[in-house]
């Protein structure tokens, strides 16, 4: 999703294409408060939805080491920052995996926090726990340096968490390494490409290798892709069921789609959609 910075034009939806906001995000504000300088702001899909990164305003932002490849989404255009070179760090979100996807389609770092560890402005009257923002880098340790200046509670978001003692960069560096460890190259539940697979068994035979015990398992995750559509399309309707009323013609149709999922969930209480983007 697009993260307001004061001043800054933003917005990869026709009616939104210059908007120019008045105030920055919560986000912004931790960032520049701690030294960080936004110099930049990187192409996502339309509402930061979808998981490729393209819309009517700046168009397609493609691999940066194959073009005719996608950069994944929505955070591709960060990713592709990074992989260029053109940014040291940079910020992302992520609902369903928006700062992971590019991030393993890019050969950079993305990494999901928890709900609340990095504040961001409220932007509905209903708690919305699927998005988090977060860091992306070049390495672990750019991550976590960035990640440390994100961190941060804040009033006005209420799900905010305070800062650790601890700062993230020296978490990374102490060395410190798990004992036991669950692995699963698919958690039961999705289709993986053999060659990640072979990477993630890589690291965990390095995990091992450190002295870890390593299991092979996973929880029962057989109803999260259905859940999952529920919970997105109810996000989806009560954050951008605005657009769908004013701008209907304007949005893309898998974007409508959701939202019209979304209203009607709500509207038939526990009713599950048929499908959904």
């Amino acid at each position: 999703m697009a993260t307001h910075a004061q001043g800054r034009r933003v917005g990869q939806s026709g009616r939104y294409s210059d908007h120019v906001p008045a105030r920055s995000d919560i986000l912004v504000e931790h960032l520049e408060a701690n030294g960080g300088i936004v110099y930049a702001m990187s192409n996502t899909p339309e509402f930061g939805a979808g998981a490729n990164t393209f819309n009517e305003v700046f168009g397609a932002t493609l691999n940066p080491w194959n073009t005719t490849r996608s950069a994944a989404g929505s955070s591709g255009g960060a990713a592709v920052a990074l992989a260029t070179g053109m940014a040291w760090v940079a910020h992302g979100s992520d609902m369903g995996g928006s700062l992971r996807n590019p991030a393993s389609f890019c050969s950079v770092v993305g990494f999901r926090p928890s709900i609340g560890r990095v504040a961001r402005t409220p932007t509905s009257k209903i708690d919305r726990t699927l998005s988090v923002q977060g860091p992306m880098a070049r390495n672990v340790e750019d991550v976590a340096l960035l990640l440390d200046a994100m961190a941060g509670e804040h009033a006005a978001d209420p799900l905010s968490l305070p800062k650790p003692a601890r700062t993230f960069r020296d978490a990374m560096r102490s060395g410190w390494r798990p004992q036991r460890v669950a692995y699963s190259a698919d958690l039961g539940i999705t289709p993986v490409d053999p060659e990640v697979a072979e990477v993630t068994r890589a690291a965990v035979r390095r995990l091992e290798g450190a002295g870890a015990i390593v299991e092979e398992a996973h929880p029962d995750l057989s109803e999260a892709h259905d859940c999952f559509k529920v919970l997105r399309a109810f996000d989806f309707a009560v954050s951008k069921a605005v657009h769908l009323r004013n701008d209907h013609a304007l949005l893309k149709p898998e974007l409508a789609e959701n939202i019209e999922k979304g209203t009607g969930a709500h509207h038939a209480g526990n009713r599950r959609p048929t499908s959904c983007c």
